[in-house]
């Protein structure tokens, strides 16, 4: 993969000035933390969602994740930032400034470049989603706390029988959910978030783990169906 992960592979555009100033506060609160590990601290009073709030505590609590998000960079990009002198590198906004529309992301985590989010002067062309949206930040910051058991479990590197067995467990239950989406979501947005949730062990974490509508599918399989 070219990434450890990204959110909301789609078409960015550029925001209205309403848009902007809806998502300004968020991009004011997300610019105030140099690593994902504070920033998400300090979240914890922001969010009322209870998905949201299990995700950020099942992070919080495990001190191995604790150490890898400190050491997560956490860096906004607008796309005024390349005329200011900032680096894009190879974040989120460098496929839609070399005209590759389709395949910009407003959230992003590679190893070497942390966590990147699409800064509040662009707009996905998707619902709610948004680079400043908190579920864009958690799902990026589970990928960062955990791609590399994930990498490590699959290249063979990390031994640990406890999370090899859990790595074989999490791609069993992946493969035996594909053939039932269709079953389970009408054509339409619940139906794409639960068929990205099952592009790989990655995504199937840090989507189930933040979106309430693919945690609403997954609890409607009755045992013995996966």
């Amino acid at each position: 993969r070219k990434d450890e992960g990204t959110t909301g592979e789609g078409t960015l555009r550029l925001a209205t000035p309403e848009e902007q100033a809806k998502f300004a506060p968020n991009e004011a609160f997300y610019r105030r933390f140099s690593n994902v590990h504070d920033a998400l601290v300090a979240m914890q009073g922001r969010i009322k969602s209870p998905e949201l709030v299990r995700a950020m505590q099942w992070l919080l609590r495990n001190p191995y994740i604790v150490a890898k998000l400190k050491a997560t960079k956490l860096t906004v990009v607008n796309p005024n930032d390349a005329a200011r002198g900032k680096s894009l590198g190879a974040s989120l906004i460098g496929n839609y400034l070399s005209g590759n529309r389709t395949d910009a992301t407003w959230g992003r985590f590679h190893p070497s470049e942390g966590v990147t989010l699409a800064g509040s002067e662009w707009k996905p062309n998707s619902l709610q989603d948004n680079g400043m949206h908190p579920i864009t930040f958690i799902h990026e910051a589970i990928h960062a706390g955990i791609s590399d058991v994930i990498a490590g479990v699959k290249n063979g590197s990390i031994k640990d029988p406890d999370l090899i067995a859990a790595y074989k467990e999490l791609e069993a239950l992946r493969e035996a959910i594909k053939p039932h989406l269709t079953d389970l979501t009408e054509p339409g947005p619940t139906r794409g978030a639960t068929n990205y949730a099952v592009t790989n062990a990655h995504e199937l974490l840090s989507v189930t783990l933040t979106d309430g509508r693919v945690q609403s599918v997954l609890k409607s399989l009755k045992m013995g169906t996966v």
